[in-house]
């Protein structure tokens, strides 16, 4: 059985999961406090092989890096 929910992706990159942590744990961030309790969160990993820099053009273009080209931050050239 499927069913169609609405999927709000929020990606706080560059945030540290630890410092996050400990201000919902002290009431600093209510509004990802229910966000978190409500849904569901995690960390976003790299694939193996690939760099950082494949992760957020894979999430907004739904493609894998073996379509969109993006590999590494830094792309080398041939040559």
């Amino acid at each position: 059985m499927t069913t169609n929910h609405p999927v709000l992706f929020i990606g706080l990159d560059g945030a540290e999961p630890m410092l996050l942590a400990k201000w919902m744990a002290e009431g600093k961030l209510p509004a990802l406090t229910k966000l978190v309790s409500e849904g569901c969160e995690g960390p976003v990993r790299t694939l193996p092989g690939m760099g950082d820099g494949a992760n957020w053009p894979s999430l907004v273009t739904s493609c894998s890096p073996a379509r969109h080209g993006r590999y590494f931050r830094s792309q080398q050239r041939a040559g």
